[in-house]
């Protein structure tokens, strides 16, 4: 064997070492990108998270307005009757007097507004009449209906209840704001059984050209519904000012119903429907024949911004004894839209021509 078979030098092995992929650095037009990228991304997360936010705190606030409605209904139960109409629905009525003979009086409130409006000339008048105050379909503590504002359906269902509750009339009739266009709509249906109507700072068929359309006000009407859904009305209602005159417990009543969706909902129905509820009613001259007829002009504005508009309104009202050949108007100097029925003084005065044309 071979000196170099025989003897064998070491060898050394080195171990290999795995050297770091470079990897390449993001340029700083891909940063931009990224940053251009990864900002709306959080954009529309938070705006997600403040939607979600939102639709919960709108959700809270519905259940704790349906409570709160329960609540009212509990400490406000019906102060009248209800009377059962041929399909099965309620109307609730206010009757006070009922021992007296002859006419029977009947008020029919404006829109939105239920038999609590009349708190202080009811009364007045049940000293000498049978005097009824009732809440339309939907307003109040009547059942709702299906029929929609419609003058002659709400003019059914009044006879309806009226004739179930054995009030076969004479009538005179009393409607405040849009209520006289539902008084008109009685009186041109039943002319036989109205023996006197007294319009209490009437709604006319033609205001919409002074006050706006309805539909200029749809965004106004929408918002009014949300607001009440939400129960946002129980902490600012533009309408509350028009019932704090009245006496209690009428006037807690009233703000309870005003705060409702019921409410609200019957009362944009209504104010979307005004012209049309006017434009089904008979114009002409004399529609009434010799119908003892009063008209009551409120001039007041309850806002006087609104004094101009107004004073156009009233000279459209000042037209409408023409409807009747004993036809009158009578102006309230001192008195505005709701302040004519809901504050004492003008109340008074308003029960004093009421019952002036019983006598």
């Amino acid at each position: 064997m071979s000196p170099a078979e025989t003897t064998r030098q070491p060898t050394r092995t080195s171990a290999t070492r795995t050297r770091p992929v470079d990897r390449p650095r993001p340029s700083d037009a891909d940063a931009k990108t990224a940053a251009r990228r990864s900002g709306p991304r959080r954009i529309g997360r938070r705006f997600i998270q403040m939607v979600a936010a939102v639709l919960v705190l709108a959700l809270i606030a519905m259940v704790m307005q349906a409570i709160a409605e329960r609540r009212d209904a509990a400490a406000h139960p019906p102060p009248g009757e209800h009377v059962e109409l041929p399909d099965g629905r309620h109307l609730h009525l206010q009757i006070a007097g009922e021992h007296h003979n002859g006419p029977t009086v009947i008020f029919e409130a404006g829109a939105g507004a239920h038999s609590d409006l009349w708190a202080w000339i009811q009364p007045a008048i049940a000293e000498h009449a049978t005097a009824v105050s009732y809440d339309r379909a939907g307003l109040g503590w009547s059942d709702r209906s299906d029929n929609g504002p419609d003058p002659y359906a709400v003019v059914g269902d009044l006879r309806d209840a009226l004739a179930a509750r054995g009030l076969p009339g004479p009538y005179v009739l009393v409607g405040h704001s849009l209520g006289a266009h539902y008084v008109r709509a009685f009186a041109d249906t039943h002319p036989e059984d109205v023996v006197g109507m007294v319009l209490v700072d009437p709604s006319h068929e033609e205001q919409s050209v002074i006050t706006g359309a309805p539909e200029d006000m749809g965004m106004m009407f929408t918002a009014f519904r949300v607001a009440a859904r939400l129960g946002i009305l129980r902490f600012y209602n533009p309408m509350v000012t028009d019932v704090h005159a009245l006496p209690e417990p009428q006037r807690s009543r009233a703000l309870s119903h005003l705060a409702s969706t019921g409410t609200v909902r019957q009362f944009v129905a209504e104010m979307r429907a005004i012209d049309e509820i006017g434009a089904q009613l008979p114009t002409e001259s004399e529609a009434l024949g010799d119908l003892p007829l009063r008209i009551l002009i409120a001039t007041e504005s309850a806002n006087p911004g609104d004094q101009q508009m107004i004073a156009a309104w009233a000279e459209l009202k000042a037209e409408m004894p023409a409807l009747s050949q004993q036809g009158e108007a009578l102006v309230f100097a001192q008195a505005n839209h709701q302040s004519i029925v809901t504050e004492e003084e003008h109340a008074a005065s308003v029960a004093e021509v009421i019952s002036g044309l019983l006598e």
